[in-house]
């Protein structure tokens, strides 16, 4: 089935290089992986920030305008900081990175297959 592939749209392939980058370009797993190897790496990323998640600043105001017109006003500031529970920042960096690791050894096994099959697609074709 991939030398049809090969066959049908690799038809500019000069070398074994070529073909292979081209039947990697049409692999669905391939692109996936590139997907999935953007979100670890934002994830490590996420891991390794000051902060779990951004601080936030709020403001509000309230008045008694409606009820009694008074004039009575409060007004009120809030900034949240969330912090890192101890050793939850380095557990998070660590499983980001093993699951990249992960990722990238899939990725390579994926990509040694291919060529298996592309090498055995030549092999056939020279027949």
């Amino acid at each position: 089935m991939l030398w049809l592939i090969l066959a049908a749209g690799g038809a500019g392939a000069q070398t074994l290089r070529e073909a292979v980058e081209l039947a990697w370009e049409r692999q669905p797993a391939a692109q996936a992986q590139r997907y999935r190897l953007r979100e670890l790496a934002a994830r490590t990323q996420a891991a390794n920030a000051g902060w779990p998640s951004p601080p936030a600043i709020g403001l509000s105001e309230s008045s008694d305008r409606f009820n009694r017109n008074g004039d009575a006003r409060a007004g009120e500031a809030e900034l949240s900081v969330p912090l890192w529970l101890p050793g939850r920042q380095q557990r998070e960096s660590a499983l980001a990175g093993a699951k990249q690791h992960l990722k990238r050894d899939a990725q390579h096994s994926i990509l040694c297959k291919l060529i298996g099959e592309v090498r055995e697609a030549y092999w056939q074709g020279k027949r």
